[in-house]
């Protein structure tokens, strides 16, 4: 799936406009091999690209598509990017609620993933001290 990476340079280096296409292309063969990931990272993708060029309600649905994907897979992360990239999208529609409470959640699992994050390192911390004594 190397083309979702390209997508993601598209988007990443402001060519939105050629993301789209290629997005949709990929995910075709994404939902053939039935790589969920893989879909919900496109759907992101060109969530991003169709805000970037405007389509606020299209980008909705296809971030709003990555989200419960992501949920469904337990991707956090993806999850917490997909969370931020809606609330901008929401914002852009003026639908000012909706795009608090998807910041709030996203910000909420933010905090709950740093949480995580420094408990698996005080735990290598300390694996690593059990070895050195």
């Amino acid at each position: 799936m190397m083309q979702t990476h390209v997508v993601l340079c598209l988007v990443e280096s402001g060519r939105s406009a050629e993301a789209p296409g290629l997005a949709r292309t990929t995910l075709v063969l994404a939902e053939e091999v039935q790589d969920h990931g893989y879909i919900s990272m496109l759907h992101l993708l060109l969530g991003r690209a169709l805000h970037e060029l405007g389509d606020f309600d299209q980008a909705c649905d296809h971030l709003k598509f990555a989200l419960a994907g992501s949920r469904e897979r337990e991707h956090r992360a993806l999850e917490r990017m997909t969370l931020q990239h809606l609330s901008q999208a929401y914002a852009s529609r003026h639908e000012w609620q909706a795009a608090y409470e998807a910041a709030e959640a996203g910000h909420r699992l933010e905090r709950t993933l740093h949480a995580q994050d420094m408990d698996r390192r005080v735990r290598v911390l300390g694996a690593r001290g059990k070895w050195s004594a």
